[in-house]
């Protein structure tokens, strides 16, 4: 499943306030990307430390296609 180039995604609770990494306690919060290697049509939030670049999927989806209508 893991067609990212990159570090791997790792699976995270996200119980909580999810702003403190767990792989290097960096406490100001993440960056945000969307992985879909396969061009679904909901693409997977990763949130990315900015501090020691992990990766990480909560298991929410977006659905690109909806914010494209405009409405």
């Amino acid at each position: 499943m893991n067609k990212n180039i990159g570090p791997p995604i790792r699976r995270i609770d996200p119980k909580g306030r999810v702003s403190c990494c767990p792989e290097c306690q960096y406490r100001d919060g993440f960056h945000v990307s969307l992985y879909n290697p396969d061009k679904e049509k909901f693409s997977e939030v990763i949130l990315i430390c900015p501090n020691c670049h992990s990766h990480f999927g909560l298991g929410w989806k977006v659905d690109l296609e909806a914010s494209e209508s405009g409405s």
